[in-house]
């Protein structure tokens, strides 16, 4: 994950990314994202990405809202239910 934050830091700013973990991930791991520094990226698990290829979320609105509560809430991983 650390290398994966690394690669956004290195561009623009205002670049934002979306990790997929199959899993969910640890707390450690989301620990670690959010050390030290405003977090870059936020983490899809395989049960979101059901929900989008079943259509009950478009991508497009799942990453609109991924994005925004990164952005207001520093919230690296959210649950699908609080996102649609």
């Amino acid at each position: 994950m650390l290398v994966f934050r690394g690669k956004i830091e290195g561009k623009s700013t205002f670049t934002r990314g979306v990790l997929i973990a199959l899993n969910d991930i640890t707390g450690e791991a989301r620990d670690s994202i959010t050390r030290g520094k405003a977090p870059s990226f936020f983490v899809m698990n395989g049960y979101d990405l059901m929900m989008i290829l079943s259509e009950s979320i478009g991508l497009t609105d799942f990453l609109r809202k991924g994005r925004r509560l990164l952005a207001e809430e520093g919230r690296v991983c959210v649950p699908f239910v609080e996102i649609q």
